[in-house]
């Protein structure tokens, strides 16, 4: 079968990206692969083996959804697709629901994000209130459902009733390949003379709640406890963290570094002490996965791998999303008890082997797209 991939995820269309590599490397699931991307940037149709990459054009976001959607419902006629899957449940399944329902073909939809358990999402825009009721409605009418964990599949069943029997969950794929011969590098021999660092590896969006961890580092500080906080990532919210760092007279232990390319990412994790995410909400989450390899003891919100991969206490120190005290205290903990560090280092790591491998997650992608 043929298969049409919609979404907005604009690294699709970077030559030789991450997200490029990825979704070629899924062209063995099928005949053929079809991907359009509602997107301003107009390229030329992009071939890698049996995988097509479209992007829409148009100046405004509603203009490039009627694009893509007429491109999308173009190709389906052409070349005889059996089926649509949208990368959210939002927009672009939308327009897959309109191409199911006018082509009479198959409607998968992947749900990346913990959109739904909590409120932050809702309460981040005024739009995400409208969004919330048209994936609920959107969802109830998709022949099949992937959601990336299992956190979420609960949250579909219990808020909306969705049947267990269509949501197949299929974890996002970590590849360590790229990172396996940086993470036997030793750390440099100066390393103990250095101060302890905090590592954050994240988008600098409102959902990360880094706000939050300025102030609780800020707190740590105050006792006196010498530590530097390096953040990895760039946003909208950039401008707005530096200014709180420096409201809190912190700005000279808080460094913003921007996107690194892999062998600078890879070289910051093996310096850094401890790993430290404070979302609101995760689908997944890439980077502890990462901080793991590399045997980083993490301190997180109880969201996307925490309680997968991760188990509490054991894996990693978990607290709920916005408890500013229990970060807190977790985050002392790692820094005063070198053996705690030690030990959450190795049993995150080992945690890993809890991972799919490729091509058990493959053939979970097969089952949702072809069900």
């Amino acid at each position: 079968m043929k298969i049409l991939l919609l979404g907005g995820d604009e690294k699709i269309l970077q030559a030789n990206s991450d997200s490029q590599k990825r979704l070629a490397g899924y062209g063995y699931l099928a005949e053929q692969i079809y991907i359009v991307i509602f997107s301003a940037k107009k390229i030329q149709p992009r071939q890698t083996g049996n995988v097509f990459i479209y992007s829409s054009g148009g100046c405004f976001r509603l203009t490039a959804l009627c694009k893509g959607y007429f491109l999308a419902k173009k190709l389906i006629k052409q070349e005889k697709i059996g089926a649509v899957s949208s990368q959210d449940p939002f927009e672009s399944a939308l327009a897959a629901w309109y191409l199911r329902k006018n082509c009479s073909i198959k409607f998968n939809i992947q749900v990346h994000g913990d959109f739904f358990s909590q409120k932050f999402w809702q309460r981040q825009k005024w739009l995400n209130f409208f969004r919330y009721y048209e994936a609920v409605w959107l969802l109830k009418k998709a022949d099949s459902i992937r959601a990336v964990s299992q956190r979420i599949k609960k949250s579909l069943i219990d808020k909306f009733e969705i049947s267990a029997e269509k949501i197949i969950v299929v974890p996002i794929y970590a590849d360590f390949s790229s990172l396996e011969l940086m993470s036997s590098v030793k750390k440099p021999d100066t390393y103990s003379l250095e101060p302890f660092v905090f590592l954050i590896v994240a988008r600098l969006s409102k959902e990360k709640n880094l706000p939050m961890v300025l102030r609780v580092f800020s707190k740590l500080r105050q006792n006196g406890r010498g530590a530097v906080l390096r953040i990895i990532g760039e946003g909208r919210e950039r401008e707005k963290l530096e200014g709180l760092a420096r409201k809190l007279k912190i700005q000279d232990k808080v460094e913003f570094l921007g996107w690194l390319n892999k062998e600078a990412l890879c070289s910051e994790y093996r310096i850094a002490d401890c790993f430290l995410l404070a979302s609101d909400f995760e689908g997944w989450g890439l980077a502890p996965l990462e901080a793991a390899y590399f045997g980083l003891p993490i301190v997180m919100t109880e969201v996307g791998v925490c309680g997968e991969i991760f188990q509490p206490k054991n894996d990693a120190l978990c607290s709920s999303p916005r408890d500013e005290q229990k970060f807190l205290v977790n985050m002392q903990r790692v820094f005063s008890d070198r053996v705690l560090r030690e030990l959450l280092g190795q049993n995150a790591k080992a945690a890993l082997a809890k991972l799919l491998t490729r091509e058990q997650t493959m053939e979970l992608y097969k089952k949702a797209w072809f069900t």
